[in-house]
């Protein structure tokens, strides 16, 4: 069960490595789309300039967006110079704060309270971005009014940033008046108010040059308003949604820690009870014998009292032996495999036990194995033999490792030929803690546990993973 925590904190941060580095490559991605934008608007303001200023005719003759102004070499300035402003603002400090918003939201969505501190900063990088950006896309603007579709790039970054959907309204709303003024500014430097207006002074209509840069103010406004309205709602849910995962996640490792903590319990008490059944018994005897031994007066009786000593000496080590092998992985390694290690072990208690152990194993893809589940394995016949040895009085024990009826799965059948279970015995009617909590570890595993008699006499244990 450990292992299964270690495999989720890896896995924890192994996600939150790879989420790291899909947002470093989207900021990555979002900076070339800036440049790309930017460079190539402001590449076809210069080649339209000098293409206009050769001809003479100014920047289109036939156009009611230029006259004069947006003709002069003061025009191509400020529409180079905002779009320069526009694009330093996201490269300095648009990139920082999408940054610092990335780093929050997986703050929050792990559950951690973030810092009053953290929480100004990022306000504060967000500010500056807005506050040099926003000026930059409307000098741009009043220069040129193509410089318009540096919107496309910018209401994205916009949304992603402002956090909240009042927050977004607000900063939308005055990108959407700058862009609408910068239009205004343009028109009038042509040729002043009058510049804003085809129609004669005095007729009592609105500008037309007015309703133009209106329009398009209000277009602009309105489709980024739908569009981050749509972003804020789905970040909204994504964000929930993430966040119940995380909660999830911390709830089974939670669970994990406790079902380890819970095994670790039924182990020690197991260990407990076989050391008090068998270890402590044997020498409690000895000690008892010894006594006796101290207040015997006859040589011939203190020497068979020494002989049940050293008899009892003996079996008290190879109960402590035995208990030592049930409770270790027997050479289970990355370089060994399950097989050797089940090799090992039935031949360790073969020379303790003197019982006659004899082996069948198939070769397994060790790879294709966690070591979690080969560890369980060798546990499974670990306590068959244990079991053959203090309850069968097993003559000999046939331990197998074969494929299973279906998938990848393997068995192991570990088989004896002593006095066989009881009538209605079953792994839940036992009174000591081995069987039950390697049931347990097994079914949290995926996988069962079963034991049966055996026909005409002896036991099967039989571990399926």
């Amino acid at each position: 069960m450990p292992d299964l925590i270690a495999d989720a904190s890896v896995d924890g941060r192994t996600r939150a490595s790879t989420d790291e580095h899909a947002q470093r490559s989207w900021r990555w991605v979002w900076s070339l789309l800036f440049i790309a934008v930017t460079v190539a608007l402001a590449t076809s303001t210069v080649l339209s300039w000098y293409a206009e200023s050769g001809t003479g005719t100014g920047v289109g003759a036939d156009s009611q967006w230029a006259n004069d102004f947006r003709a002069s070499p003061l025009a191509l300035v400020m529409s180079l110079t905002g779009s320069a402003v526009f694009l330093f603002a996201w490269l300095v400090f648009g990139r920082r704060a999408m940054a610092s918003t990335a780093r929050l939201d997986r703050q929050l969505v792990a559950g951690r309270t973030v810092p009053p501190r953290a929480m100004r900063s990022h306000a504060a990088q967000v500010m500056r971005y807005f506050a040099v950006a926003i000026p930059g896309l409307m000098l741009a603007l009043t220069g040129d009014p193509q410089m318009a579709t540096l919107q496309a790039v910018f209401y994205p970054s916009l949304w992603m940033l402002a956090r909240g959907l009042r927050r977004g309204l607000i900063w939308n709303l005055i990108t959407a008046v700058s862009v609408t003024a910068g239009l205004l500014l343009g028109a009038w430097g042509d040729s002043g108010w009058t510049g804003l207006s085809s129609s004669d002074a005095g007729d009592g209509t609105l500008p037309t040059e007015l309703l133009r840069a209106g329009s398009i103010g209000v277009v602009s406004w309105l489709f980024s308003t739908a569009m981050g309205v749509w972003l804020t709602m789905a970040f909204t849910r994504g964000h929930e949604r993430e966040v119940l995962l995380n909660q999830l996640r911390r709830q089974e490792a939670e669970l994990s820690a406790e079902r380890a903590d819970l095994a670790a319990e039924r182990e020690r008490a197991r260990m407990a009870a076989d050391l008090h059944d068998t270890v402590s018994q044997s020498i409690a005897g000895i000690v008892m014998l010894a006594q006796q031994g101290a207040r015997e007066q006859s040589p011939e009786r203190s020497a068979q009292l020494f002989a049940v000593i050293e008899s009892s000496a003996n079996q008290a080590l190879t109960e402590a032996r035995s208990l030592v092998a049930a409770t270790s992985t027997v050479g289970l390694s990355s370089a060994t495999g399950l097989a050797p290690a089940l090799a090992q072990a039935c031949e360790r208690f073969a020379r303790e036990t003197g019982i006659d152990v004899r082996t069948d194993f198939i070769t397994v893809d060790d790879q294709a194995m966690t070591q979690r589940r080969q560890t369980l394995l060798v546990r499974a016949a670990q306590e068959g033999l244990a079991n053959a040895r203090k309850h069968a009085g097993a003559g000999v024990v046939q331990v197998a490792l074969r494929r299973a009826s279906a998938g990848d799965a393997v068995t192991l059948t570990v088989t004896d030929d002593g006095r066989g279970l009881p009538p209605g015995f079953t792994v839940a009617s036992s009174h000591g803690f081995g069987l039950p909590g390697l049931e347990q570890r097994i079914a949290q595993a995926g996988g069962a546990l079963t034991l049966r008699s055996r026909h005409p006499h002896g036991t099967i244990l039989e571990a399926t993973l």
